[in-house]
């Protein structure tokens, strides 16, 4: 999966990630089971919330939820739309320290949008 367009949120904290993939956002550890679950969404179509934990550049982790939803699926694309919540690092509103690697993927919840859900 390929990202097409991110907003200027996730720019600020991700950087530039247009043309990104899951190699380049997510820790090897986790990148396939997110790109599996991102596939399921769009080609099943279902949505999904996931929590996922972040890194930042100097080593802090923090947790926030994200709602994935299918948006258009033809014979050579699948796509889905990404609603992410931003990890908070520290209690500081200034505190802008970027965004190294999702580190975690958990608590999956499907949602059926009226076709089920994947088993």
């Amino acid at each position: 999966m390929e990202v097409r367009l991110a907003g200027t949120g996730i720019v600020r904290v991700f950087g530039e990630i247009t043309k990104a993939t899951e190699e380049d956002i997510y820790q090897p550890s986790i990148k396939e089971q997110a790109y599996k679950q991102g596939v399921k969404a769009a080609t099943h179509p279902c949505g999904f919330t996931v929590k996922r934990t972040f890194k930042d550049a100097i080593g802090r982790k923090a947790s926030a939820y994200a709602l994935i939803l299918p948006a258009r699926t033809t014979p050579d694309r699948a796509t889905v739309v990404s609603y992410n919540g931003f990890p908070q690092f520290s209690d500081d509103p200034l505190d802008d320290e970027a965004i190294q690697a999702i580190i975690g993927f958990s608590n999956l919840t499907w949602i059926d949008i009226g076709v089920g859900v994947p088993e």
